[in-house]
């Protein structure tokens, strides 16, 4: 097994930045941690790598955005561009170009790191989490590279990132519903591997299992997360013999289909049927009736990963950090029965 600079800091009780500012020479390290910690290097036979001692020149001026457009996540909504216009906010003041890069157009075999990080070409990262990937993630720290995920990756050691509270809001929706006085709940979420839609209705399932409430498995139904498919799958759950009198959808598009559902259904909401969504689109407070909905705060959350990458590029010493944004209920027409009443 190759013996990596973080087995050198562990040995050496340092940091792993610390030992990769040894082996570039750096003159912030004192002459007797360098003799310490290169004698260790010696005893272990280690040899360093080359392409990480280049790294150690940053010269760009330009952090990479990378994307992948293939991904089932919410990376293709709308709000993406808020969490990349908060990225900007704190990057571009600091006199550094935001580059975005899709991968889903990469050429067969094209190599990331080849790309952004042995070439240069960027000085730091802000990946989404369908890319970062433990192999990648575990590189990046190998070469003490500054970079930030948007998510939170399933390996998450040593590595900066940030989210917004996606548990957190599931139990928010579920909770207001069953104080507005519905009983049978349905989710319509993404896919069954989306690590965003499996986190929101985490939070559904928590609070059922909190106030001791039996659950229906027939009410959970997994989408593309799309406006078709919350008209289709909301017709499904209409026609069940015992159809639930609220939903909560995992976006706004399907929120849409499903108000296209219950009005062909003839019924009304909220007084028949509720209706709570994720994510505040811009037309929610428009819709007939106006959508109730768990706003996330993206703009936020690519302000958090600019601040953080940023704080690694100046200080390659400094820890990997972690923010989570807490969800906000905005309470409009579509699930207020109380009031209907």
């Amino acid at each position: 097994m190759n013996v990596t600079i973080h087995d050198i800091a562990k040995i050496a009780g340092v940091s792993a930045s610390t030992v990769s500012r040894v082996i570039n020479d750096n003159p912030s390290i004192s002459e007797k941690t360098k003799i310490r910690i290169r004698a260790i290097m010696k005893e272990l036979d280690y040899t360093p790598n080359s392409i990480g001692m280049q790294l150690a020149k940053r010269i760009s001026f330009t952090i990479g955005f990378l994307v992948n457009t293939e991904s089932k996540s919410y990376i293709a909504d709308a709000f993406f561009y808020d969490i990349v216009r908060g990225a900007q906010s704190i990057i571009l003041p600091k006199n550094f170009d935001l580059t975005l890069s899709d991968i889903a157009y990469f050429k067969p075999g094209e190599n990331l790191l080849k790309k952004f990080v042995y070439s240069k070409k960027t000085d730091g990262l802000i990946l989404h989490v369908s890319i970062a990937n433990n192999t990648i993630l575990e590189q990046l720290n190998e070469l003490n590279y500054p970079y930030v995920v948007i998510g939170k990756p399933s390996e998450n050691k040593n590595t900066s990132w940030v989210d917004c509270d996606n548990v957190t809001a599931g139990e928010i929706a579920t909770n207001h519903l069953i104080e507005e006085g519905y009983s049978r709940l349905a989710f319509i979420g993404g896919t069954k591997d989306e690590p965003i839609s499996a986190s929101r209705l985490k939070g559904y399932k928590n609070v059922f299992s909190q106030l001791h409430l039996k659950q229906n498995n027939k009410y959970i139904m997994y989408s593309k997360g799309d406006k078709i498919d919350g008209y289709d799958k909301t017709i499904e759950l209409l026609n069940l013999d015992s159809p639930p009198d609220s939903i909560i959808c995992i976006n706004n598009n399907v929120a849409f289909g499903a108000l296209e559902a219950i009005k062909q259904k003839g019924l009304n909401i909220p007084k028949d049927i509720g209706i709570v969504t994720f994510d505040n689109f811009p037309l929610a407070p428009y819709t007939t009736p106006s959508l109730t909905a768990l706003h996330l705060d993206t703009f936020e959350l690519g302000k958090s990963a600019g601040k953080i990458l940023m704080k690694k590029i100046e200080n390659p010493e400094a820890k990997p950090e972690i923010r989570i944004i807490l969800p906000q209920l905005i309470i409009r027409e579509s699930s207020l029965r109380r009031k209907s009443q």
